[in-house]
Parts: C-alpha cells; structure tokens; sequence
C-alpha cells in the first residue's frame, strides 16, 4: 500500500476505476469512514467490517481480499454491520457510485501531491 506521505489513491480494474479515495490509516479515520473525506472522494480501510451506523444513509462498500480481488460489493444500507472474515480492506464509495464487480482484480495507483481532478 502506498506510503503515508500518498494524499490518495485510485484503484483500477479492467473496466472500473475508482474516485480518488483517502487510505483510512488512524482509529478515528476508520470509525468515521466516508464522514472524514472530501464530498465525491472515498476511503480505503485496513479492515475486515464496515459500518453504517450514525452515517445517515447507505453507503456503497467492497472488501477486497489479500490478493487484490473484490470479494464482494454491494449497498450497505443505513445502520448496518458488515463483517467479511477473509477480507484485508474494504473500500466506502458515496452512495450511487459505480462498484467493482466480484473477482475483478484491482491495482493501487498512488496520487501525486499536487494532482487535481480535471
């Protein structure tokens, strides 16, 4: 994963890309999830759960597996525990945004620091 000077990254599959996502790298990052990013960014925890409680609403989530595979994705709605055993991160999209089918492979594409969203 990218080091901590990285302000985000992107993920890629072969046909989805991801918005730019914070890495979650703080106890309080992971317990606010999508509440502590930019409006439009995600966020990309080093977990096995995902919550919803206190979000006020769904949130589009996905578990990602020791070798990069998407073991699952899906809508999680408002105040729900997801847990997934055999997962080592799960990624938070706002809700609506396209997600990575299951079994697609994703890559972590660092961003530079002074790279700005056309």
């Amino acid at each position: 994963m990218p080091r901590r000077t990285t302000p985000g990254v992107i993920l890629t599959g072969d046909r989805w890309r991801s918005a730019p996502m914070l890495v979650g790298r703080t106890r309080l990052s992971r317990l606010r999830g999508l509440g502590a990013v930019p409006p439009g960014w995600g966020v990309l925890l080093r977990t096995r759960s995902v919550h919803t409680i206190g979000t006020g609403g769904p949130v589009a989530a996905f578990g990602i597996g020791g070798e990069g595979g998407v073991r699952w994705s899906r809508l999680v709605p408002a105040r729900r525990v997801v847990y997934d055993r055999g997962a080592s991160w799960i990624g938070e999209l706002p809700p609506g945004t396209p997600l990575p089918g299951p079994g697609t492979v994703l890559r972590v594409v660092p961003m530079l620091a002074g790279w700005r969203e056309p």
